[in-house]
């Protein structure tokens, strides 16, 4: 059913990282990873490191952990943090595995 070549288009209601990381992902639940590569202010990405560093997540373990840790954020830096986790735990997905990933997954 595929091949090499095997190229496939979906449309999305939103543009945004993490409609993105849906498709690279390939439809699986989304994980969520901090580690030291993150983009955060100094003190946010110590607190964040200090409480979870390379611990994985689920959607909503993630979402509970940064109620408890950080209850004071706003709307864009929640949104900020939740996207960089978002792509850090993508990248070390694909690290263990060294390549994309893969639709077996699923």
């Amino acid at each position: 059913m595929c091949n090499p070549l095997y190229t496939v288009y979906r449309t999305l209601p939103h543009k945004d990282r993490m409609s993105m990381l849906d498709v690279l992902r390939n439809g699986r639940l989304r994980r969520f990873r901090l580690n030291q590569t993150v983009q955060l202010s100094q003190t946010t990405r110590q607190t964040l490191i200090n409480c979870c560093d390379e611990a994985e997540m689920n959607e909503t373990e993630f979402q509970k952990h940064l109620d408890f840790i950080l209850p004071k954020l706003s709307r864009q830096q929640r949104k900020e943090i939740t996207d960089v986790a978002a792509i850090a735990a993508y990248w070390a997905d694909i690290d263990t595995r060294g390549g994309a990933v893969s639709p077996s997954r699923v």
